[in-house]
């Protein structure tokens, strides 16, 4: 399953990027509420894309007994990412999404890989 983190991380980068993106541009008053749409997106746009994934090119980037954990755990570290991202840089919106985009990919392919190693991801 290791083999797949690199295609799931970027993935997960691009769709968080643009999450991001998506929710500076509709919500930027709170940062608290900035991070809330960030997170509603991303989690909506990574369960899309992996469905995609397994309908139109097989095999799915995900098991399917994982996806809906999966996505939870991203969407968890989205929003705590896209709160980081906002305190450092929320006056600047792409830096914003770029660097969310980057915490993001580091946090889920550490938690990922603890995972595997424990033996919860086959």
């Amino acid at each position: 399953m290791p083999e797949k983190l690199p295609a799931i991380l970027a993935s997960g980068f691009v769709l968080i990027f643009i999450a991001d993106l998506v929710g500076n541009f509709l919500n930027f008053t709170s940062k608290w509420v900035n991070a809330v749409v960030t997170t509603v997106i991303w989690g909506a746009l990574f369960y899309a894309l992996d469905k995609f994934y397994e309908y139109r090119l097989p095999p799915p980037l995900l098991p399917s007994d994982l996806l809906l954990s999966l996505t939870l755990v991203g969407m968890g570290l989205a929003f705590i990412c896209a709160l980081i991202g906002n305190l450092f840089l929320f006056d600047r919106r792409y830096a914003n999404a770029f660097v969310t985009g980057i915490i993001w990919a580091i946090s889920f392919a550490i938690i990922y890989m603890a995972a595997w190693n424990m033996g919860y991801i086959a």
